[in-house]
């Protein structure tokens, strides 16, 4: 295998590099991809975070020996992608809309594997989903929520490790995936394609 791998996060993300952190996977490099992130016209969600995640990647340069890791997260009500609300009007539109309903959290990412030993590079995309389900919201919470502004930076106006997250009724899946980074699914990417071995991960944790 190759000595001493090395890995680059593609993303601008302080909860992804948090959510590495968390299962002991430091990234060696921290690399922000210049992107273009608006929808195609007609394109279904599962291809955009596809799509997007792959492009992060590739716009990754001059690492061309490291591992690179890419993600892209949306917030999905039916075939709808939810986007970060422009202002309040429209962060309390997107919050009615998910207010006592469920809704989808789809993380694309990708992994680039680089070339060793007699292994060719190759590059994986996977997409996990998570099922997010929001209690029905008072107008008094309505209010109170978008007057607070937590609703600002995010897609689908919410954070789940914010104040937003007593609205939630249930999670069916992956938490970390609604927060940025599926970690069950990277970790066994990460160790099935030869960045770190399972007993080389629970010695760490030890």
């Amino acid at each position: 295998m190759l000595q001493n791998k090395q890995l680059v996060l593609a993303s601008s993300s302080p909860q992804r590099l948090q959510i590495l952190k968390n299962i002991g996977i430091i990234p060696n490099y921290v690399v922000n991809p210049d992107i273009d992130e608006t929808p195609k016209k007609n394109e279904r969600p599962y291809e955009f975070v596809k799509r997007i995640a792959l492009a992060k990647a590739m716009a990754v340069k001059g690492f061309d020996t490291c591992f690179v890791l890419a993600a892209d997260t949306v917030i999905v009500k039916g075939l709808q992608i939810i986007g970060k609300p422009k202002n309040s009007a429209d962060a309390l539109h997107i919050i009615k809309k998910l207010s006592g309903a469920q809704h989808k959290v789809l993380t694309g990412f990708t992994l680039k594997i680089p070339q060793y030993k007699n292994t060719q590079a190759k590059i994986i995309t996977k997409v996990i989903k998570t099922d997010v389900k929001v209690k029905r919201l008072s107008e008094t919470d309505l209010q109170n929520y978008i007057d607070s502004n937590k609703w600002q930076g995010y897609a689908g106006g919410y954070s789940i490790q914010g104040c937003f997250e007593v609205f939630i009724t249930s999670i069916n899946g992956s938490l970390t995936n609604v927060i940025g980074l599926p970690s069950q699914a990277v970790y066994h990417s990460l160790v099935g394609n030869g960045y770190i071995s399972s007993m080389d991960f629970l010695k760490h944790h030890e």
